[in-house]
């Protein structure tokens, strides 16, 4: 019987060390989190080196005090562009115009091209996420 037992806790210190010898992959991702004290809509656009083209899409409905993770894995872009809007809070938009449509779902190839969106031509913000894997924007008031 103490034989058995020395045996379980061996495997159990070899498992341990395993584990820490190699870890599991981190996450990465772009989170999205709101700040403030109503829920926002946002809509997300990036450009897909996989596709080649600009990628409009949304919307990702973020409650106060919380974050929504609309990219999963590894950042693969330096910069991605965000729309937000709140009945509460107003918008938030940008310099950078892409296409998408308002309050549907939606999702846009070739996002970036005016004159092939039939839906509304909007100003995005910028986020320069540094040439980081994961990154976290904040709306704040």
């Amino acid at each position: 019987m103490m034989k058995r037992l020395v045996l379980l806790v061996l495997a159990s210190l070899l498992c341990a060390a395993l584990q820490v010898a190699h870890p599991s992959p981190a996450s990465a991702d772009l989170r999205l989190c709101n700040k403030y004290s109503s829920e926002i809509s946002v809509a997300l656009a990036y450009y897909s080196k996989s596709s080649g083209e600009w990628i409009s899409e949304g919307w990702w409905v973020v409650e106060p005090d919380a974050c929504k993770t609309p990219l999963s894995g590894d950042l693969n872009e330096r910069y991605y562009y965000v729309y937000a809007y709140s009945a509460e809070s107003g918008t938030w938009s940008g310099d950078y115009y892409f296409c998408m449509a308002k309050p549907d779902e939606f999702k846009f190839t070739s996002a970036d091209d005016e004159s092939s969106c039939d839906s509304s031509w909007q100003g995005f913000r910028k986020i320069d996420t540094e040439s980081y894997t994961d990154y976290e924007y904040s709306f704040t008031p």
